[in-house]
């Protein structure tokens, strides 16, 4: 197993597959973030716990961190808040999408239960909308029906979208 994804240059033209975490086993759904500053952040789930591994070099496949584990958990979601410099992890655990923050220079934290009425752990989608308002979404499969739930409080709270 491996993670493949894809780094466009827009200034030199340049498109590449980068490819990290190569020979590892039992890797499943993988979501990537970046900040402005060259910051890549992945988030991966292996064997039921989510984990993140990081570059400072614009995902130069030589400068990634070691892996971090964020929580238990299935299909995570990621989303970065450049404007506050804080990263978003959603997973499914138990029963139940979780959300894990992590601030600057900190370690990812539990903040709050998104949902936890489902019947299965299917897809899901994290956005940080960059206006005044800090809106967090979170959109997910329900047993066939798309909801979307939002957080204007950085994820301590969700409600109807």
């Amino acid at each position: 197993d491996k993670i493949d994804f894809l780094r466009f240059t827009p200034r030199l033209d340049l498109d590449e597959t980068l490819s990290i975490l190569s020979g590892q086993t039992g890797i499943g759904r993988a979501q990537v973030g970046a900040f402005p500053s060259g910051y890549v952040g992945v988030v991966y789930e292996k064997n039921g716990n989510v984990y993140i591994i990081t570059s400072g070099a614009h995902g130069d496949t030589s400068k990634w961190s070691s892996p971090m584990t964020i929580g238990p958990g299935t299909n995570p979601s990621y989303a970065i808040d450049e404007q506050n410099s804080i990263e978003f992890c959603a997973a499914y655990n138990s029963g139940s999408w979780q959300l894990y923050r992590r601030v600057p220079d900190g370690t990812f934290s539990l903040i709050s239960t998104i949902a936890s009425t489902l019947t299965d752990d299917s897809s899901s989608g994290l956005e940080v909308l960059g206006d005044t308002l800090n809106l967090l979404l979170f959109t997910y499969n329900d047993a066939g029906t798309v909801k979307r739930l939002r957080s204007g409080n950085f994820g301590e709270t969700w409600s109807v979208s």
